[in-house]
């Protein structure tokens, strides 16, 4: 796994589908989770079980996931139910197109074995000031293995 150029990919991928939405989001980057207006933010986040390998360890090695999370903020003024509604439809939106670009490219162009969608989560958030509709998604990258040594 080449995690750095995987990176650069899924940050590619996240770029081409905030801009696919009605109102774009432009602002993607790999960065702490701290929004600025509508953004899109991206960073490894652990490791898990890696979920399409057969076994998780070998005599001399252990599989492992890298979790990476990719989270999008969109800035809510108005908590109306017609508002609500629009921020579900939005972010319903950007999960699809997330989905089908990384699904599309599972192996992101070749710098991983292959990737799942471990979830995705709605939730709300105040900062700054400034109530945010959240879209977390959870990927795995299969896989990255670490030796084992007495």
């Amino acid at each position: 796994m080449d995690f750095a150029a995987a990176m650069t990919v899924l940050e590619t991928h996240a770029l081409a589908a905030g801009a696919a939405l009605d109102t774009p989001i432009l602002d993607v980057d790999r960065a702490s989770p701290t929004p600025k207006g509508r953004c899109i933010r991206l960073w490894w986040s652990g490791n898990s079980e890696p979920v399409k390998m057969g076994g998780r360890y070998t005599l001399s090695s252990e599989m492992l996931a890298e979790r990476v999370s990719i989270v999008a903020f969109f800035p809510v003024s108005t908590l109306a139910e017609e508002a609500t509604g629009f921020n579900d439809a939005e972010a319903r939106d950007l999960r699809q197109e997330l989905y089908t670009r990384l699904l599309g490219d599972s192996q992101l162009g070749g710098n991983v074995e292959d990737l799942s969608i471990e979830g995705v989560e709605t939730g709300w958030e105040t900062q700054g000031n400034i109530r945010y509709r959240t879209l977390d998604m959870t990927v795995l990258l299969e896989y990255v293995e670490i030796t084992i040594t007495a």
